[in-house]
């Protein structure tokens, strides 16, 4: 058994809580999951079962939709309200059209700072493991890709934005950024994550309707991490081969060029994620997903 399970991840509970919790259901079956939340936020939460665990790599690259609301003229250590808040004496009124000619700035490729309170690596280890102990915390400067960004609404002290991007975008950092380009400062009070790729708010399921009977028919298709990728249909014969992690060789009638394509079964399972090299007529497997299962997209 294994495929992907769409949570609506609650407020208060860390990735860590939610993939715990269905791994207590599982029973020996692996679990993981697909970008960190923090226990202020709420939203998509793409848990892996199974051997789909393997197709974190490709959830991580599918863009990733948010709502967050932002109140001005404060300040935190974590960019949120999970840390005790600064009221900043004099915070000068930001206009909505002030915040409206500030976003063009924060779309494409941009470099910022994550927060010292994230799950940012420094030296193997979470920058917030040291931020909580009061240490001092040099969190290094990344790019990350901002798609779209609106402002949603805007009301007194709060702001509401919402922004699709790449893997890796902090929003509270875009939110902190935006009100400081507006002669500001704000934290963040809210965070919804609403979409990764296909997978949506509106048809996740809480973590309480996960059960070890249940699983079955609540998982979705592995296909849904790799959406944009040709499909190619083996033999019987050919199954256990690719299952297996050998290179077969290509049937000529395929017609696609050299590329990565989904490998799947004769009924349309998905088997592996392989490497089709036309010119020397080869099917390789990378990642192979195993026992072949047939789950329904919803």
């Amino acid at each position: 058994m294994y495929g992907l399970l769409n949570i609506n991840k609650p407020a208060n509970w860390t990735s860590r809580d939610v993939v715990n919790w269905i791994e207590q259901r599982a029973r020996k079956l692996k679990i993981g999951h697909a970008g960190t939340l923090d226990p202020l936020a709420t939203g998509v939460l793409i848990v892996c079962v199974g051997h789909a665990t393997r197709l974190v790599p490709y959830l991580h690259q599918l863009p990733k939709t948010y709502i967050a609301t932002f109140l001005l003229g404060r300040r935190s250590e974590s960019d949120d309200i999970e840390t005790e808040v600064e009221l900043l004496p004099d915070a000068p009124l930001v206009t909505t059209e002030q915040l409206r000619h500030a976003l063009p700035r924060f779309l494409g490729q941009i470099t910022q700072l994550p927060p010292t309170f994230s799950a940012v690596k420094i030296n193997g280890k979470p920058a917030y493991r040291k931020a909580r102990k009061g240490k001092p915390v040099d969190v290094p400067e990344r790019d990350v890709e901002v798609h779209r960004i609106e402002l949603i609404e805007h009301a007194g002290e709060a702001f509401t934005l919402e922004i699709e991007c790449g893997t890796g975008t902090y929003i509270r950092s875009i939110g902190r950024d935006i009100a400081h380009a507006c002669g500001s400062a704000a934290v963040m009070s809210s965070l919804c994550r609403t979409r990764i790729g296909e997978f949506t708010v509106e048809r996740a399921i809480a973590p309480q309707l996960v059960e070890r009977q249940s699983m079955p028919d609540l998982m979705l298709s592995p296909f849904l991490a790799v959406p944009n990728r040709p499909c190619l249909l083996l033999t019987p014969a050919e199954v256990p081969r690719v299952e297996n992690g050998n290179e077969i060789p290509a049937a000529e009638s395929i017609t696609l060029s050299s590329g990565e394509v989904a490998i799947c079964d004769p009924e349309g399972g998905l088997i592996a994620i392989g490497d089709l090299d036309a010119e020397r007529r080869k099917l390789t497997p990378r990642v192979v997903l195993r026992p072949p299962a047939t789950v329904n997209a919803r």
